[in-house]
């Protein structure tokens, strides 16, 4: 039986490294317990950090850790073991590189989660409501809504190299790969009132330029159609600033620059508008899409950074209608609340 990242989706290989979360304060239980015995809000309250334990797959839902000094502890996923020291925690997989990619994430304020115990609650509450659709194994079907940004689930188990399985932090020749989607400019003839405008725009100070730039554009509303009524120039120091295309923080600046240079020295203006217009949709990757010959391993952190970008507490609902309806103990920025909301399907 194959089991599931909490964060991304994709299968954990047998003996791959991954990391078990857990919560030592056991929040969700705590809050639980109180509702079913007391009338009233919940006044918990706690400091304690998510636990992450490093360990390795061993099949069969088992993970092994990698401490010499456990002796080869044993866990298993999406339950307590009494096995294990402190059988109450309840863990949660997540592949290694997906957590560090999400730490990432959490630190840049790109998304509306921000800190490791928000996530808990998100990963948590996914699984309330995978169970409640009865599912074996939560999460393990994460990929059924068409907007949720997951291939198709045969698609990441019918190969062990497909994209979807890739290290999505650690990615051989990133640069050399976003590189070789450039193209020449090609722009359009600007009719007086552009030319007029970019002319203005280029006899700006640097840091006029990038002021206007940073009002102009988001990530989040970014179209994809090209005007070219800003010099490749600006478009190249919003690739390299990282504001624009922040999954690219480990782009090599001066490997960029010297593919500028040699498309000097041949008379070529490179296209860098078209590239970050495509960087900036979010399945300019996928299969078919116009970047979809990037390394795996970058088509892979774009997609996880898209779903931890997207996340929020009881951002899931069960696949199937569940018989009974499932108590959502936290609003989506994960603050307790009362009263209650039950959601159902």
């Amino acid at each position: 039986m194959l089991i599931h990242c909490a964060i991304c989706g994709a299968p954990t290989a047998k003996h791959q490294p991954a990391t078990l979360l857990s919560d030592p304060a056991r929040e969700l239980e705590v809050v639980i317990e109180h509702f079913a015995t007391k009338w009233g809000p919940s006044r918990f309250t706690t400091d304690r950090a998510i636990d992450e334990l490093r360990v390795a797959n061993a099949g069969r839902c088992f993970f092994t850790t990698n401490d010499d000094d456990d002796e080869g502890r044993r866990a298993t996923a999406y339950a307590s073991d009494d096995t294990v020291p402190g059988a109450d925690r309840y863990y949660i997989p997540v592949h290694d590189y997906c957590l560090s990619l999400t730490k990432r994430i959490l630190a840049s304020g790109h998304g509306r989660v921000r800190t490791m115990r928000q996530l808990w609650k998100v990963l948590r509450t996914r699984c309330l409501a995978t169970v409640a659709g009865g599912q074996t194994e939560p999460l393990a079907g994460t990929d059924a809504p068409d907007d949720y940004h997951l291939p198709p689930r045969a698609e990441c188990e019918s190969r062990e190299d497909r994209w979807c399985t890739a290290d999505a932090w650690d990615v051989p020749d990133l640069t050399a790969g976003v590189l070789a989607q450039m193209t020449p400019s090609k722009p359009p003839s600007l009719d007086g009132r552009q030319a007029e405008f970019r002319a203005r725009f280029e006899r700006l100070p640097q840091e006029m330029q990038d002021h206007i730039l940073s009002f102009v554009f988001t990530e989040q509303h970014f179209p994809p159609d090209c005007t070219y009524l800003i010099p490749q120039g600006a478009w190249m120091n919003l690739l390299l600033q990282g504001q624009v295309v922040p999954y690219l923080w480990d782009l090599d600046r001066g490997e960029v620059e010297r593919k500028v240079a040699e498309g000097r020295e041949r008379g070529v203006e490179w296209d860098f508008e078209l590239l970050v217009r495509r960087l900036c949709q979010a399945r300019s990757m996928a299969d078919g899409a116009p970047l979809a010959s990037m390394p795996a391993g970058l088509r892979n952190r774009q997609r996880v950074w898209k779903l931890v970008q997207d996340m929020y507490v009881g951002d899931f609902l069960p696949e199937t209608p569940a018989a009974a309806a499932i108590p959502r103990y936290w609003d989506e920025d994960g603050n307790l609340q009362y009263p209650l909301v039950w959601i159902r399907r």
